[in-house]
């Protein structure tokens, strides 16, 4: 799959079984994570001047992005969220933070 333009494709990532402490959380089975990884990215959007205004996101990043204004297909049997890169809100750093 390659997105046009603006257009994020995203996996979600399934709900974590354990805490950081290692007790098993209850999860419901309706309940749908807004963390993902990029899977695929478009280029960038065209400004009106014509320039390329390239995407911030790269393909593999673990991203938070909006229940809304996104869209959910499937490929092959597998899920994604399709959206517009304004619609992703952080990228997660995935290192541990240090104690201090």
């Amino acid at each position: 799959m390659k997105p046009l333009h603006d257009i994020v494709v995203i996996r979600r990532s399934p709900p974590e079984e354990r805490s950081e402490g290692g007790i098993y959380l209850a999860w419901d089975a309706d309940f749908k994570e807004d963390i993902g990884v990029v899977h695929a990215c478009g280029p960038g959007k065209v400004s009106p001047k014509g320039v390329l205004i390239p995407i911030s996101v790269k393909k593999g990043q673990k991203v938070l992005f909006s229940t809304n204004g996104h869209q959910i297909t499937r490929v092959h049997g597998e899920e994604f969220v399709v959206l517009r890169e304004p619609s992703i809100i952080a990228v997660i750093d995935n290192s541990k933070r240090e104690k201090q």
